[in-house]
């Protein structure tokens, strides 16, 4: 008898059992939810309106500025600091070359947990898509701190 009978015995139990519960999953239909797992998968987050549609900035005269630190802010974001504010207003003209311009956001929630943080990231995922394709979208983990540490995803 070979004595890694048993081991190759026990591994093809448990390919097996795996396979088979993954499959469970992968069959489980709509019928086999609770209602609250219903209700969870139809809900559709609000949207506004102007994200509809392209947007396109506008620059504001104020510019950018922090409550504290502002040398050491400076000297992290040379390229930002002291920039004008920038709004985004709802697209009037008709397209332009930047329409096709590819995009690099980054996003910076709270750092704790947000409630409804996932919807504004699924948001801006799905708009950049659907508006600028081959752009890049960016989380920074930890919250501002993952901004001053060049942490993100």
């Amino acid at each position: 008898m070979n004595p890694s009978a048993p081991k190759r015995a026990r591994h093809t139990q448990s390919v097996e059992t795996f396979v088979k519960t993954v499959k469970a999953v992968i069959e489980r239909g709509a019928h086999s939810c609770s209602q609250l797992e219903d209700m969870r998968r139809s809900y559709k987050p609000a949207v506004p309106p102007m994200l509809l549609n392209r947007v396109e900035r506008r620059d504001a005269s104020e510019p950018t500025s922090c409550v504290a630190n502002p040398k050491e802010i400076a000297s992290k974001f040379p390229n930002l600091f002291g920039q004008p504010l920038v709004h985004l207003v709802a697209r009037t003209n008709a397209g332009t070359k930047a329409d096709s311009a590819t995009l690099r956001v980054g996003c910076v929630l709270s750092g704790g947990q947000a409630s409804g943080g996932h919807n504004c990231i699924v948001g801006l995922f799905d708009y950049l898509r659907d508006h600028h394709p081959g752009s890049s979208l960016f989380g920074f983990t930890g919250g501002p701190k993952g901004v001053m540490t060049n942490e993100f995803v």
